[in-house]
């Protein structure tokens, strides 16, 4: 069952319910919001992110992100800004668990759908029909092959060449950063 023919196939082995545990992934929230930092960054001044969306912290969208206001025109502190990815990540872990599928995932494919709705925002999954079909009905291989062929795979790919990615990759996290062995 984990027999790996090629690095491109190896992400597909941690969305089934395995007895192999995450090699790296810490159990529970902590370790998925620190997954989270590490792949969104954390930043204490407002900035325009790859999209030119306004955004601080972990990845936090400033209002609709198409303006600055002026009153979040400043830098915030360690704690404001851990308060808010604390509840950006409960808003989006809810999200990921509505996905048809979720539940049919371990523990790390389950952080990756995570890490994927903080990434996409909570609803991204339904502008997804083809992948949402494939992971409810448990068709890894497709629901990873839809995501290799979107807009989004190439928007996020530079990040993902790090070795702390690779070595992600090999351990827990499945289509979202896996794919870029």
């Amino acid at each position: 069952a984990y027999e790996i023919k090629e690095c491109g196939l190896e992400f597909r082995r941690v969305l089934f319910r395995s007895k192999m545990p995450p090699v790296s992934l810490e159990p529970g929230d902590k370790g998925i919001m620190s997954m989270i930092a590490r792949h969104e960054g954390k930043k204490l001044k407002p900035y325009q992110d790859s999209l030119g969306l306004w955004t601080v912290g972990v990845g936090h969208l400033i209002g609709d992100g198409k303006t600055l206001p002026a009153d979040m025109n400043r830098q915030f502190s360690e704690e404001e800004v851990d308060a808010m990815f604390a509840e950006d990540y409960k808003h989006h872990k809810s999200a990921a668990m509505k996905i048809p599928g979720y539940n049919n995932l371990n523990e790390s494919g389950q952080a990756a759908l995570i890490d994927l709705t903080f990434n996409m925002g909570p609803a991204w999954y339904k502008k997804w029909p083809n992948f949402t079909k494939s992971l409810e009905e448990g068709d890894i291989e497709g629901a990873a092959k839809n995501l290799e062929q979107s807009k989004w795979y190439s928007q996020v790919g530079n990040r993902a060449r790090s070795e702390e990615h690779t070595s992600e990759l090999q351990s827990h996290s499945f289509i979202s950063y896996a794919v870029f062995c």
